[in-house]
C-alpha cells in the first residue's frame, strides 16, 4: 500500500467536477484512493481515469479503480474488490460520495431521483458493510423555495425549484433513516461551485455558473451575427463591434438587488478534505453548510463576467418583478428567434438563483473550521471569477 501513514478513501464521482479536484488533492498529499467509476459504452474505465489525471508513476500506485454503477451496486462484490486492493490489511477510512445527476430538466426527473436517491442508498449500504463513515456531498439548496435563514439541519420541505434539489433532500432523508440502522455519515452542503479547470484547461462541468456564462456567450454570438448581417440596423440601435467585443450603448443588462452564493472549487475541496480528516470529532449525522459567507451581488458578478467575455453592457439593478418579466419576454421571443432558445432555457433553469438571495447559517460548520481564516479565503473571489469567465470564453465554440 506504499505510505503506511496515508489514509484510504473510496470516492464516487471522481471524474466529475468536484471529484476530479478532490481526488487530486488526496493523492497529492499521499492518501490512497479507490475510485468507483461508472462504466461507459465506448471506454474502459481505467483508461478513462488515466486520461483525466496526470499523476506521477509513484502516485498512480495509490490510485485504484473499480467499475460499477452506483444505481446497481452489489455490496459484496465491491467489498471483495476493495479487500483485494487493500491486501487484507488496513481499512477504508471514509467514503466520499460525489456522484450525482445534476440535470435541472423536468424530463430527466426520474433519472435524477434514481441516481441521487437510490444511488446514495446503495453507497450508504456499502459504508455500513465497510464499517466506515460516509461523507455525502449534498447541496445548500435542499431548502428549495423556503425563505428566511436556512439552518444546518434537515428541513421540512415540500416545494423545490427542480428535481435535483428534491433528490438531494430525499437522499438526506434516506441517510437519516439509515442512521437508526447503524449508518455513520456526515452531510456537506456546498452552494454554487465555480473555479478551477482540469489539467487540459477544459471546464469539467456544464452546469451552474458555467451554464450562465455559456448562455451569455451565446447571446454575444447572436449579436455578432446580427452586426455582420445587418450593420446599418445594428448601428441605429446602438449595437456595434469593437475589436472582438460587442458593445450595446442603449440596452442594459438588468439584474436584481440580490446575491448569488458562488464558492470557488479550491475552497470546497480544501474544506471537504479537512472535514474528512476530522471524522472522529464530527457527531454522526452532522450537516454542514459549505457556502460563501461574503457572496457577491448579481451586479458584481455580471460586471466581472460581461467584461471578461467581451460583452460591453451597462449593468443596471432593477426590481425582481422587472427582471423576471424580462425573462418571460425572452422566453416568448425564443419561439420567434430560435437562437434565443438556449438563453431562454438557462434563464428558466437558473433564473430563481439569479433573482433570490439565500441566507445560510454556518454555526455548526464554524465549530470545526476556523471562521476568520475561512472568511479570508474568499478575498480573491472576484479574481477567481474573472479567470473562470475568461477561460470559459476562450473555450467556447
Amino acid at each position: 500500500m506504499g505510505n503506511t501513514s496515508s489514509q484510504v478513501y473510496v470516492i464516487t464521482g471522481a471524474t466529475g467536477y468536484i471529484g476530479h479536484e478532490l481526488t487530486k488533492l488526496f493523492v497529492q498529499r499521499g492518501d490512497t484512493v479507490i475510485l468507483i467509476v461508472r462504466p461507459t459504452q465506448n471506454e474502459d474505465v481505467k483508461e478513462r481515469v488515466q486520461s483525466e489525471y496526470d499523476f506521477t508513476p509513484e502516485a498512480w500506485k495509490r490510485v485504484h479503480v473499480i467499475q460499477a454503477n452506483i444505481c446497481d451496486l452489489v455490496h459484496d462484490s465491491i467489498s471483495e474488490q476493495i479487500e483485494t486492493i487493500l491486501g487484507g490489511v488496513g481499512r477504508v477510512d471514509a467514503i466520499v460520495h460525489l456522484a450525482a445527476n445534476l440535470s435541472f430538466r423536468s424530463k430527466d426527473g426520474s433519472e435524477v431521483i434514481k441516481t441521487n436517491v437510490n444511488g446514495t442508498r446503495n453507497i450508504a449500504g456499502l459504508a455500513k458493510e465497510l464499517n466506515t463513515t460516509l461523507y455525502f456531498i449534498s447541496t445548500a439548496y435542499v431548502h428549495g423555495k423556503s425563505q428566511g435563514v436556512h439552518y444546518e439541519q434537515t428541513p421540512n420541505q415540500e416545494k423545490f425549484n427542480n428535481s435535483y434539489e428534491q433528490s438531494k433532500y430525499e437522499a438526506e432523508l434516506a441517510l437519516l433513516a439509515l442512521k437508526e440502522m447503524g449508518l455513520k455519515y456526515v452531510v456537506i452542503r456546498p452552494s454554487v461551485v465555480f473555479g478551477t479547470m482540469d489539467s487540459k484547461g477544459e471546464p469539467t462541468t456544464l452546469f451552474g455558473y458555467y451554464a450562465l456564462v455559456r448562455a451569455m456567450l451565446g447571446l454575444k454570438q447572436l449579436l455578432v451575427k446580427f452586426c455582420i448581417d445587418h450593420p446599418y440596423i445594428s448601428a441605429s440601435v446602438g449595437i456595434h463591434m469593437k475589436d472582438k467585443d460587442v458593445c450595446l450603448n442603449y440596452l442594459p443588462f438588468m439584474v436584481t438587488p440580490t446575491t448569488m452564493n458562488l464558492i470557488p472549487l479550491s475552497i470546497v475541496c480544501e474544506n471537504v478534505a479537512r472535514l474528512v480528516s476530522l471524522r472522529e470529532k464530527l457527531p454522526n449525522g452532522t450537516i454542514l453548510h459549505l457556502v460563501n459567507p461574503t457572496p457577491l451581488t448579481m451586479h458584481q458578478i455580471s460586471k466581472v463576467t460581461l467584461k471578461e467575455i467581451g460583452l460591453r453592457m451597462h449593468v443596471v439593478t432593477m426590481p425582481r418583478s422587472v427582471v423576471t418579466f424580462l425573462y418571460k419576454i425572452i422566453f416568448l421571443l425564443s419561439y420567434i428567434v430560435p437562437s434565443l432558445r438556449d438563453v431562454s432555457k438557462k434563464l428558466h433553469y437558473y433564473g430563481f438563483y439569479m433573482t433570490t438571495t439565500y441566507e445560510f447559517d454556518q454555526n455548526i460548520f464554524y465549530n470545526y473550521i476556523d471562521k476568520e481564516a475561512y472568511i479570508r479565503s474568499f478575498e480573491q473571489q472576484k479574481n477567481e471569477l474573472s479567470k473562470t469567465a475568461k477561460v470559459i470564453e476562450m473555450r467556447f465554440e
